[in-house]
């Protein structure tokens, strides 16, 4: 919202909104963002949504260090966290968690889309694979690798319009559970900082060129 207003608003400077704003990021967040504990936890949900939040903040201001240090988080992130055939390192903890991983790469990965830096077709479009493996445990499936008991199953607004609009609007790559899913529960809510993604995302790319899918 910040940035559609620094753009689009002029009486944005004037206001004095952003300078306040950044003053208490960098008072009380940006401490938080770069605590070394960060470095001894495993590469999960927490470090996702760190790097997301960098991103965001390097999109408003143009820190490119904040731009360099999200994707460097993000990379080491889904190399660690998504596994090949789309399961996460907590799925087996509970589906909840695994998606707030999921939403951190996502939205990261779509603003990274729209600086002209393509995240999503990494390791060969792993969140696309991660996203369709979730949506079908969000569907009442069980994937064959999960060989545990699954817990915590139900949706959260966390980057999956985001994703599929990419994936499906702009690829044209059909996917069934996301689909199913987003169907169920549509308008996507807000919940912590993710959501409302019918509102901002829902079919806006159905007109951007087809590609071919993923072999």
């Amino acid at each position: 919202a910040a940035e559609l207003l620094k753009h689009s608003w002029a009486g944005w400077p004037a206001s004095g909104v952003e300078g306040r704003f950044l003053a208490w990021v960098d008072a009380l967040i940006m401490p938080q963002l770069n605590h070394d504990m960060l470095n001894h936890l495993p590469l999960a949900n927490w470090q996702a949504t760190v790097a997301e939040c960098k991103a965001q903040l390097a999109t408003l201001t143009g820190r490119r260090h904040l731009w360099d240090e999200a994707l460097a988080w993000w990379h080491k992130v889904i190399d660690a966290y998504v596994q090949p055939c789309g399961e996460c390192q907590e799925t087996s903890r509970d589906l909840f968690h695994s998606q707030f991983g999921l939403g951190g790469l996502i939205q990261l990965a779509e603003m990274a889309w729209q600086q002209g830096v393509d995240l999503y077709s990494y390791q060969n479009n792993k969140l696309f694979t991660a996203m369709e493996f979730h949506a079908y445990i969000t569907n009442g499936g069980k994937p064959k690798e999960c060989c545990y008991e699954l817990k915590g199953i139900g949706f959260l607004p966390c980057g999956w319009e985001v994703g599929y609009n990419h994936y499906k609007g702009c690829m044209g790559w059909d996917m069934p559970q996301t689909a199913k899913m987003l169907a169920a529960n549509r308008p996507e809510k807000y919940v912590f900082h993710w959501g409302l993604g019918t509102l901002t995302h829902y079919q806006t790319a159905e007109l951007l060129h087809k590609r071919p899918a993923p072999a």
